[in-house]
């Protein structure tokens, strides 16, 4: 997404009345950057790096591989969570039903 996430229970909000096509500018606009992407086939994965101070949600950087070099985005993964790790990172909405 080009911005923090919305609020919870926002992003389908009148839903109900958009046809297709507004659905799908809605979902477009909303996040730009991945769908060239799955268009193209090419790897790409997002990585929270960071946190939003006001809200603690995670903040990720997209990166983007050659066809085929999953193994790249691996390797790149494994060195950012080696120095800045994520796994025990909560944000202080949480929305699952499985809590860590």
């Amino acid at each position: 997404l080009p911005d923090l996430a919305p609020a919870l229970g926002t992003y389908a909000a009148g839903a109900e009345t958009l046809d297709g096509h507004q659905w799908t500018d809605r979902v477009f606009g909303s996040s730009p950057f991945t769908p060239v992407f799955n268009a193209a086939g090419l790897p790409a994965m997002s990585v929270p790096l960071f946190q939003d101070a006001a809200t603690g949600l995670p903040i990720g950087m997209q990166f983007v591989a050659p066809a085929g070099r999953e193994d790249v985005l691996f390797q790149v993964a494994g060195q950012l969570e080696r120095s800045l790790p994520w796994a025990g990172r909560e944000p202080g909405v949480w929305a699952s039903t499985v809590h860590a």
